[in-house]
């Protein structure tokens, strides 16, 4: 990407060592090609032109493996998130198209024919736009230049890999002695002092989705600002924002899980100091707040990215009481009318216990309000051609070049190594089976319909007529052969997860 190309240079993670071969990742179990020029067999020596030279050693990066099939095609494989097999980058099959393969086991693949302009160009292919954790870092070191004097900035936990959870506070929690002067009121004759309202917003808990980090950058650029609408937010509120919540998912290219292999929007209500340090130090942090006698906790805001759904929409809470759930629907109602992008049909309020482990069911207590917000990883709106344009500078710069040509009628002739599936168990197979033929015994029901506006029925008018050949000794039942039945158990594989709706 050409937009920001030291982002996703060689990290030092990733570097060989003189013992390592020239297909080692330098790291030794996290699996992303380094520098891989990918050859036909038994071809060795200089790389030829033309040929391709795979790289993923690099923050966010998760290219597993390449095989050469031919000169213009390759086989490529997104590897798995870490201590997490069956988590991997998919595009729901609504948007895109996946074809059933007999060369790779009948298994579905996408595929993309590019055509490279230049050869010592450097091309990368990517679901959505990455942001990194060397990038959040930067930002959050020029932002804080910006901020010195309302705003503050601190680590209050490490990750397994020793990567800082960062806290960024705007807003002062102290009343100044004119703020708030006539906001006293009194409540069954006590005066209730006015609390300092406070914000929660947390953000990129799966490291799949870029779009929450942009959103949050944006939010934090807007807050520093000489907006006037800024000034007015940093003195009449405080607002804490965690801007990545995963650093380490985010660093090893995992779709959702973090290096231990734990989906952390899953795991707000079974967390632990060794292997959910983050959530312990957050969760510790909003009690904290909840304890404080001159603050108010209002909002916990989760923010995430979706790419089964276009716009900017809300997960919420559904409760019993009405008037609760109605003040809960206040702020997305107010959202929606000032978010351009907002899609009122994609947002949902529930308490299904699929999402018991998520931060907006865990985290809010008594009167605070938790949302999930997600935006599209695609764009405002998908069309049939794509995704909508984007207004943002670096989506234009990043234009995909991706052709679609017409797939083949049928499918590549299969592998010669791999044995038919039919062969096994032949002598079973070969012995034939028979089951009676009950078409003739099953008695006929004839009548006439009468069909009513709303409703077809039978009239009772009809009658049964028996079969001939009804009272023939059992012995005597015509057979039939049939076919082996086939097995009552589904088969799934990796390939066949989809994105599901849910809390991303």
């Amino acid at each position: 990407m050409t937009a920001y190309p030291e982002q996703l240079e060689h990290a030092s993670i990733y570097t060989r060592g003189p013992e390592d071969s020239e297909e080692s990742d330098g790291e030794g179990g996290l699996g992303n090609l380094s520098r891989l020029i990918v050859r036909p067999p038994g071809q060795s020596g200089k790389a030829k032109r033309g040929q391709l030279c795979f790289d993923a050693a690099y923050e966010c990066g998760n290219l597993g493996r390449a095989d050469h099939i031919t000169d213009l095609e390759y086989d490529l494989f997104v590897r798995p998130d870490t201590c997490r097999p069956r988590s991997r980058q998919r595009i729901p099959r609504r948007l895109i198209f996946y074809h059933k393969s007999s060369a790779h086991r009948g298994r579905k693949i996408l595929s993309i024919a590019f055509a490279f302009d230049r050869e010592e160009d450097v091309y990368h292919f990517t679901a959505a736009t990455p942001y990194s954790y060397s990038r959040c870092q930067k930002h959050l070191a020029a932002w804080e230049k910006k901020a010195q004097g309302f705003a503050a900035r601190e680590s209050i936990a490490q990750t397994t890999q020793k990567r800082r959870i960062e806290l960024v506070t705007i807003g002062n929690f102290d009343l100044k002695e004119n703020e708030h002067k006539d906001d006293h009121y009194t409540t069954k004759g006590k005066v209730v002092e006015p609390k300092k309202r406070v914000v929660f917003i947390i953000a990129r808990a799966h490291g799949g989705e870029p779009a929450s980090s942009f959103i949050c950058q944006g939010l934090l650029d807007y807050l520093v600002s000489s907006s006037e609408k800024a000034v007015a937010i940093r003195n009449g509120i405080v607002i804490q924002v965690v801007p990545m919540l995963n650093p380490d998912g985010v660093f090893l290219g995992n779709q959702r899980s973090d290096l231990l292999g734990s989906d952390l929007n899953r795991c707000w209500n079974r967390a632990t100091s060794f292997a959910h340090p983050a959530l312990v130090a957050i969760k510790e942090q909003l009690n904290k707040l909840t304890t404080e006698k001159r603050v108010q906790l209002d909002f916990i805001i989760d923010i995430h990215g979706d790419i089964s759904h276009e716009g900017v929409f809300v997960r919420g809470n559904s409760y019993d009481d009405v008037y609760r759930f109605e003040r809960h629907a206040v702020l997305p109602k107010f959202l929606s009318s000032r978010v351009e992008a907002w899609r009122a049909e994609a947002c949902f309020y529930n308490a299904d216990s699929q999402a018991a482990g998520t931060a907006r069911r865990t985290l809010p207590t008594g009167s605070v309000d938790g949302y999930s917000l997600l935006a599209s990883l695609g764009g405002r709106r998908l069309t049939p051609r794509g995704p909508s344009p984007s207004s943002s500078p670096e989506r234009r710069v990043v234009r995909p070049r991706i052709l679609s040509p017409p797939l083949p009628v049928t499918s590549p002739p299969a592998l010669r190594a791999l044995l038919p599936r039919v062969s096994r168990h032949a002598v079973l197979r070969a012995r034939p089976k028979t089951v009676p033929d009950m078409e003739t015994i099953l008695p006929v029901i004839t009548g006439t319909t009468v069909r009513t506006p709303r409703l077809a029925v039978v009239d009772m008018s009809a009658y049964i007529r028996t079969p001939k050949g009804y009272d023939r000794p059992r012995g005597h039942i015509k057979h039939r052969l049939a076919r082996p039945p086939r097995p009552s158990h589904a088969r799934f594989t990796s390939d066949e997860y989809d994105t599901q709706e849910s809390d991303s």
